[in-house]
């Protein structure tokens, strides 16, 4: 009575336990390792091996073992392994089975068992998976052990299915964390090194493994440029293209054992054996696609055998989708900051001033040209076409008017409006820089601003063309033509009164004396029609580079007595004083372009000088320069003038309200032949003082390259 009756208790005590497993929550390892004991114990059967049934690979899977030797990888059996199974537990003989080659046999006869007592664990008539609980002996075991252990496999069963569909859910949620944490942090990091260290920690997580690594496509191999966790590829290694990895831009490669692999000669790409002997046994491998290409490859290693869980691989292939997504909008938002950048270069070297404005008044952005024009402007802040702002500035139209703050092109643009280009002038609050500009202003709308009023609902992009040159040219056009046209219309009248003059009286030609007079005003007026062309061809040339110099040795103290002497007979009572150092001035030069150059300043100090005034001419040596200054006492000229006294057709007001007649072309033509020789010019005057004009030549050895 006492073994029956400790087998009962045993037995009630299993179900017990059975009982207290379904009201725990303990882990699935735990759990098959507790079932697996718990029924070897009401079996009295010295070994066992629990399969668990997996829907995914339709397949049976030794997931536990007690006193049966391990093999490398866990056993994998074919869905159809128990189709001659009962559905309550059932004892084989070993011996009469193993002929039929039942696979759970042939695995219990290569250790040595003699009988397998098969318990299928079924929940809704569904294989949850089975027991085989082994014996080196033939053994009998009572019917009503039977029904407990088929009572035991039941509550099992629905513990395994418990447990397992828990562990789902904690796995889902943990890789669905770390996919959500993947992408957060991905659209935050800046660095390509630290958004691959991102995507390989990621990779690590939701795959389980040792190790991983990113690698690159190039051509027709793969190179290794991230690695992390233990994986035996190197930063830099080279691997080739493996054929089934290559071709499935969606499904995960999934390698569990690769030794074993290879020994079943079952096919693998060349990325795979090379990861194997490099030390990957499993691996994952996942092709990673870009916008419109195939960019490489994210691996997940193991050193050892491992199954791969459907979660996981799900996971792994999300992990991909999303990497491909991020890629292009990186690859958009990369080809956006080309494109802007590009942008803000070619804003940068703009000549243009370019500056974005705020409605508060901020300044947002302002190139290279803005920034010049803000030193210039007295180092002031940058309020330039901003009406309420711009207290160091004041703004005319071109004729000298005020320009209304209201109307100013920002003010307008402000409103919402489109301003036509305004050219305007800008000058200091003291008057001491003035700029002629052409200034353009256009809205910028704000996003999310449509509610606000008018003047907050726009930033304001400015543009200005600093045309002060141009307008000067165009006013320099403007005089010349005036001047020209006057010029040119006393010689034309006199040729033509003389003309009409012999017309109407044809006998004046026959008094030699008379005819002398007639010829000698012709002369005249042609000698003074050929000097203002030659005035205005010369200037042409001086401006480019058609002026050519025959260079050839010159004495200049020479040169500068011959050029005072022949100014002498037209200079009246005017008096020259020539000083000069005593030691030889010679220096390689255009001798008659040179002649010109002292004409032009001797003539001019005639000109502008009073009647019985003098004027001193001072020739010396200034460091490896010959120095001329010739110096006058006349009207000067005035201060504001000074800067474009050698511009093209420039006459200052005094010299036209003195009735100096000339194009203003002289000392253009000056300072152009000057600056041919490598000298410079350079004026000091004060209106009603005199002025002094000053020359430097280098006193050149020899003739410089090029000349001619």
């Amino acid at each position: 009575m006492s073994g029956p009756l400790n087998q009962t208790a045993l037995e009630l005590s299993a179900l017990q336990q059975m009982a207290e497993m379904l009201a725990s929550s303990i882990g699935l390892e735990e759990l098959l390792g507790r079932c697996i004991d718990l029924t070897l114990q009401v079996a009295h059967a010295p070994a066992g091996t629990l399969y668990l049934y997996d829907p995914h690979r339709e397949q049976f899977r030794r997931v536990a073992v007690r006193n049966v030797p391990e093999e490398i990888a866990p056993i994998a059996l074919p869905s159809d392994s128990l189709t001659y199974a009962p559905s309550g537990p059932w004892m084989l003989d070993i011996a009469t089975l193993a002929p039929q080659g039942h696979p759970i046999i042939l695995a219990a006869q290569k250790h040595g068992f003699e009988q397998v007592l098969l318990l299928p664990l079924r929940r809704h008539d569904k294989a949850v998976g089975f027991f085989g609980i082994h014996f080196f002996v033939a053994s009998q075991i009572a019917e009503s052990t039977m029904h407990t252990m088929e009572a035991i496999a039941g509550y099992e069963a629905i513990a395994i299915e418990c447990a397992q569909a828990r562990r789902q859910l904690e796995l889902r949620a943990e890789l669905a964390s770390a996919l959500r944490e993947f992408g957060e942090r991905a659209n935050q990091v800046e660095s390509e090194p630290e958004l691959r260290a991102l995507i390989l920690k990621t990779a690590l997580q939701i795959s389980r493994s040792d190790g991983a690594l990113l690698c690159q496509k190039s051509d027709d191999t793969l190179r290794v440029i991230a690695t992390a966790g233990h994986t035996a590829p190197s930063v830099g290694d080279t691997l080739p293209l493996s054929a089934p990895s290559a071709d499935d831009s969606t499904t995960p490669v999934v390698i569990e054992d690769t030794a074993r692999a290879i020994a079943e000669n079952r096919a693998m790409g060349p990325l795979e054996l090379l990861l194997r002997t490099k030390g990957a046994a499993a691996l994952l491998a996942l092709r990673l696609d870009g916008p419109g290409q195939w960019r490489g490859h994210l691996i997940a290693t193991s050193s050892a055998p491992r199954e791969y869980e459907s979660e996981e691989i799900e996971a792994f292939r999300i992990l991909g989708s999303m990497l491909a997504q991020h890629l292009e909008r990186t690859s958009a938002h990369r080809e956006i900051l080309r494109q802007k950048m590009e942008f803000d270069q070619i804003i940068e070297q703009l000549p243009i001033l370019v500056t974005i404005v705020d409605p508060d008044g901020k300044l947002v952005h302002a190139n290279a040209a803005a920034r010049e024009f803000k030193t210039i402007m007295n180092g002031k802040p940058m309020n330039v076409l901003w009406p309420e702002r711009a207290e160091s500035h004041r703004y005319f139209h071109t004729d000298g008017s005020p320009f209304p703050s209201d109307e100013l092109p920002i003010a307008r643009a402000f409103r919402g409006e489109h301003p036509d280009p305004t050219e305007m002038i800008i000058s200091t609050a003291d008057g001491s820089r003035s700029f002629t500009v052409l200034a353009l202003a256009s809205p910028l709308p704000m996003l999310g601003a449509e509610s606000q009023p008018a003047a907050a609902r726009f930033r304001v992009v400015c543009a200005m063309q600093d045309v002060t040159k141009l307008r000067e040219l165009a006013n320099a056009k403007e005089r010349f033509l005036s001047i020209a046209a006057h010029e040119l219309r006393s010689p034309i009248a006199n040729l033509s009164a003389t003309s009409s003059m012999v017309e109407v009286d044809p006998t004046q030609l026959e008094d030699p004396k008379r005819r002398g007079e007639l010829f000698n005003r012709i002369r005249r007026q042609v000698g003074r029609l050929q000097k203002l062309v030659d005035e205005l061809l010369q200037s042409a040339r001086s401006g480019s580079a058609q002026l050519s110099l025959n260079l050839e040795p010159v004495d200049v103290k020479q040169l500068c007595l011959e050029m005072i002497n022949q100014c002498r007979s037209s200079a009246g009572s005017i008096e020259f004083e020539f000083s000069a150092d005593p030691e030889s001035l010679c220096g390689h030069y255009d001798l008659d372009r040179i002649g010109q150059v002292i004409t032009n300043l001797l003539n001019n100090a005639v000109r502008y000088s009073p009647s019985g005034g003098a004027i001193q001419v001072r020739l010396r040596r200034s460091g490896g320069n010959v120095r001329l200054e010739i110096e006058d006492h006349g009207i000067g000229v005035p201060t504001d003038c000074l800067g474009r006294l050698f511009m093209p057709f420039f006459r200052a007001p005094n010299a036209i309200a003195n009735n100096q007649a000339g194009l203003g072309l002289g000392l253009y033509i000056t300072a152009q032949i000057v600056g041919h020789h490598g000298g410079t010019v350079s004026v000091h005057s004060l209106e009603g003082s005199g002025s002094t004009f000053t020359i430097e030549l280098p006193l050149l050895e020899s003739a410089p390259a090029g000349s001619r």
